[in-house]
């Protein structure tokens, strides 16, 4: 053990030298004239290894013990790797050291400017070639200790995380990779490597770095350098940065899908972040968090360090169709840069003992300059602007992208120029008309269509002026020469602009091939190559490889940039030539929505269903598009019928019998809810099993309304055993359960199973105003489930306060005991719910409570928890250890 220790210390000094060697290292090259390229690949190898000795450090530090982990740890020190890597660095900082008095040098001899001596880049090189070993040998160290875990707990890892991140489209990683890609050498190194950011990064100053800048200015990829730097700049070794990047694809989940995306993050680089969550995970028996949930459940992962830094690209990009998601994502964003933390679940309980530790914590958003960010965030806060404009050092990246791309196509022969003196005059005037780098691109683009030099010298004569008159021109470019596909096209463009996960190039190749009188798939219809659907749109989308697109790779299709959509959903391109391309994004959705469920509709889906996983991916991939349609069609026609009222919804209902009336087309619903079983999300099926259920559950009034009327009796059992006031109440919709209560159902009938009222529900979902609502018509805050269990008991669970209270003031008994002697205080101490918890004990609740199997709060409570516990009087419970194995396995099972 003492060994361990030792192995411990020594990676933190090398993780501080390669700190120390890092900062001198960039401030070094803010100053030196000439310094040799190899410097910043050394620092860059530098920053690599730090992350591995990071990776080692936790390591060495982890409490979970094990043969494996010590015995990589000590042939790592056998074999002298250790004192290798103090030479090493020992090395490089003196290089440095020479490289800095070298300069010093150089600046005062004139004639030596010119170059570096041979013997400083030689030691550079050196440097590198030992630094790049010495990574492949703690590489190979560490994956292998990860693969021996991996081993054992790979099934429960892919459990959890799977849970934590349900929502498979989430291509964070995939953009993050995809912009580092598209990045020309050096581009943004003046963000990371300046003084003001490093000192926003590491003192305790400003808490918001907010980057602003026009559409295409660049902000996506600088935020990715960002990104890619940051780890090797926190000050702190207990620090971390998470990251993501929103999308104007993302219509009304980008708040949660960012919650999910870091809570993710989280899990995958910290142990004591994944016991968390798998103990999160167990409470909620497996169902899928709320964005309060997930709140709470980052904060408590935020709370075991010392610096935390979250990075959040285009921000102003989040906006929902009723124009709240952007508001809720600010208030999320306001809620985890607060100074108090939540809960902590530290690596090693003696590190905390209550809630007094504050955490460092910093958020970096870029975004166009945005009215409510300025209002609502950056007012509230200590905040750093940075505002990119044609003077900032942003213009040299600008030079340095429109050179090494003119130079890249004309190398391709993608621009062919028989008088190569044309290449500086195509780049002065780029550079004079474009100024941002999405504008460069496209005007790059536009020349790149051009087949003479003659047509070269008349397209830089006419370069569109400003985005609009670029998209414009690209449309009519198009329409020219395939004046036949105009409809198709516009649909494309439908499709890319309001799809709600990623499509798939065969998506769109599938999809564009259904005509509005098909009954079945017209596999003869679909193209051969899919690529060339979206061909002539070339210059408006862009394309990515990625390997989470269900379970294979796949080549997925978006619009190039968002400023794309608002051209075409906005008003400036009606006086255009381009305006036959218009649609809003409420036609959109309903254009959508139609398709999906003409599509569900076909005969191709009335069969049995797969007969196992195998048959049932080769039938997925057979129709790529039945995956999407399943999952969307539903939030494609709420976002219409919600936006649109319920005007013309025959067309829709033409294509739902099998939906509305499953006794007519039964295998063609058990194909949609067989697909729906393929969700990571456990919410995609919980409420499918009856048609009313899954439209109250989503939102969908219009099929409400036609489904209500079909019902015998307001308060009959549907298909799994509940009643619509119950699922109203799950969900949280008051004025469906207001209208349910006019129609004659009863405010207190319990459910089939488990003898769950709908206050029973609404409290364990944290469902504060549907609450207040059922108590104000007269539900019982004293029903039993059939376990026991109160309403409050329900509420305690859910860690929602503010329906705590709404119960506690109606005469809940705070004390309420279940079949097992189990109350309120001990569901609220295992749930992790420090405020409840502490509420709870404000009014009396019994901190010593006994439960049947020998359990008391304590027992139960995490390191933050348990000296609440105590300083109330609790204690820990009796030793039954025959009966252990049983109490486990109640507490799991409990309903």
């Amino acid at each position: 053990m003492a060994e361990i220790l030792g192995i411990a210390a020594a990676a933190v000094q090398l993780t501080e030298l390669t700190v120390k060697i890092l900062s001198e290292g960039y401030a070094f090259l803010n100053k030196a004239i000439g310094a040799p390229t190899e410097i910043r690949q050394l620092l860059t190898e530098t920053a690599a290894l730090d992350c591995l000795l990071s990776r080692l450090r936790d390591l060495s530090q982890s409490t979970n013990s094990g043969s494996a982990r010590e015995n990589a740890l000590l042939r790592l020190k056998e074999i002298g790797v250790f004192d290798e890597c103090h030479n090493l660095l020992a090395s490089i900082n003196q290089t440095l050291a020479s490289l800095r008095k070298e300069d010093g040098e150089r600046l005062r001899n004139i004639a030596k400017r010119l170059a570096w001596p041979l013997h400083v880049q030689k030691a550079v090189q050196e440097s590198l070639d030992r630094l790049r070993r010495m990574k492949e040998t703690l590489s190979t160290a560490l994956d292998t200790n990860v693969a021996i875990e991996t081993k054992v707990n790979q099934t429960d890892w892919q459990k959890v995380f799977s849970w934590v991140c349900p929502v498979t489209h989430l291509q964070t990683q995939d953009t993050l990779q995809d912009l580092l890609s598209r990045r020309h050498t050096g581009t943004g190194a003046w963000l990371v490597e300046s003084k003001e950011f490093r000192n926003w990064v590491n003192d305790q100053s400003e808490e918001l770095l907010w980057i602003t800048g026009l559409p295409g200015a660049g902000k996506s990829v600088l935020c990715a350098t960002a990104v890619e730097a940051l780890p090797a700049i926190l000050s702190s070794p207990n620090g971390i940065m998470v990251y993501f990047f929103c999308s104007f694809e993302e219509k009304e989940k980008a708040t949660l899908h960012f919650l999910m995306s870091i809570a993710a993050q989280f899990v995958s680089r910290s142990q004591r972040c994944f016991n968390a969550a798998s103990e999160r995970q167990k409470s909620k028996k497996g169902f899928s968090l709320t964005t309060s949930d997930y709140v709470h459940l980052v904060e408590s992962f935020m709370s075991g360090y010392d610096q935390v830094i979250i990075v959040v690209d285009a921000l102003d990009e989040v906006e929902g169709m009723q124009h709240k998601e952007k508001e809720a994502f600010v208030a999320v964003l306001r809620q985890l840069m607060g100074r108090q933390a939540e809960p902590t679940i530290p690596d090693d309980p003696r590190r905390s003992l209550g809630r007094q530790k504050v955490v460092g914590r910093k958020i970096m958003i870029t975004s166009r300059e945005d009215a409510y960010i300025r209002r609502s965030l950056a007012h509230d806060c200590k905040c750093l602007s940075w505002k990119l404009d044609s003077h900032h050092p942003l213009q040299a990246d600008l030079e340095q992208f429109v050179s090494a791309e003119l130079q890249a196509r004309i190398k391709s022969n993608k621009i062919c120029l028989r008088d190569l003196k044309l290449a500086p005059i195509i780049r002065d005037q780029v550079l004079r008309t474009a100024g941002t780098f999405l504008q460069a691109n496209l005007q790059l683009d536009y020349i790149t269509a051009t087949r003479t030099d003659r047509e070269v010298r008349r397209a830089l004569q006419s370069l569109p002026n400003g985005l609009n008159a670029t998209y414009e021109q690209i449309l009519g470019f198009a329409l020219q020469r395939y004046p036949r596909r105009q409809s198709e096209l516009k649909d494309i463009l439908q499709w890319l602009a309001i799809s709600l996960i990623p499509l798939s190039v065969e998506n769109v190749a599938e999809i564009t091939s259904i005509e509005s009188d098909d009954t079945a798939l017209e596999f003869e219809a679909i193209v051969t190559d899919p690529y060339d659907v979206v061909a002539p749109l070339v210059q408006l989308v862009s394309y990515y490889q990625t390997s989470r697109h269900r379970s294979h790779a796949a080549t997925i299709v978006q619009m190039h940039h968002a400023t794309v959509k608002e051209f075409l959903t906005g008003s400036d391109i009606l006086n255009t030539s381009a305006s036959m391309f218009h649609f809003s994004e409420v036609d959109a959705h309903a254009f959508a929505a139609e398709k999906c469920l003409q599509y569900l509709a076909f005969s191709d889906f009335d069969r049995e269903i797969p007969k196992n996983y195998k048959e049932f991916e080769a039938f997925l991939n057979q129709y790529s598009f039945l995956y999407y349609a399943a999952n969307n069609w539903a939030t494609h026609l709420r976002l219409y019928s919600s936006s649109s009222g319920k005007t013309n919804m025959e067309r829709f209902y033409r294509h739902m019998q099998w939906f509305l009336d499953p006794a007519q087309s039964p295998r063609k619903y058990k194909i949609w809810q067989y697909v729906l079983e393929e969700s990571p999300s456990m919410n995609a099926t919980r409420y499918s099993g009856n048609p009313i259920t899954y439209a109250i559950a989503n939102d969908l009034h219009v099929l409400v309304d036609v489904l209500l009327p079909t019902l015998e009796d307001m308060n009959g059992y549907l298909s799994d055993g509940s009643t619509c006031l119950i699922v109203a109440a799950m969900v949280g919709d008051v004025e469906l359960a207001r209208r349910l209560l006019s129609m004659g159902a009863r405010v207190d009938v319990p459910d089939r199973m488990r003898l769950l009222t709908p206050l029973h529900v609404a409290a364990e979902e944290g469902k504060e105003k549907m609450v207040g609502f059922l108590l104000e018509h007269g539900a019982s805050p004293f029903a039993r489930s059939d376990t026991g269990t109160t309403p409050f008991y329900r509420a305690a669970r859910s860690g929602c306060t503010k329906t705590i209270r709404l119960l506690y003031n109606a005469g809940s008994e705070v004390d309420a005991e279940t079949w097992d002697t189990w109350t309120p205080l001990m569901e609220a101490v295992e749930s992790g719910h420090y405020e409840a918890a502490q509420l709870l004990l404000s009014w009396g609740a019994d901190a010593g409570n006994l439960s049947k199997f020998g359990f008391t709060p304590l027992d139960l409570a995490s390191s933050d928890l348990a000296p609440l516990i105590v300083e109330a009087g609790g204690g820990p419970g009796v030793d039954r250890s025959d009966e252990r194995q049983q109490a486990i396995n109640s507490v799991r099972g409990r309903s």
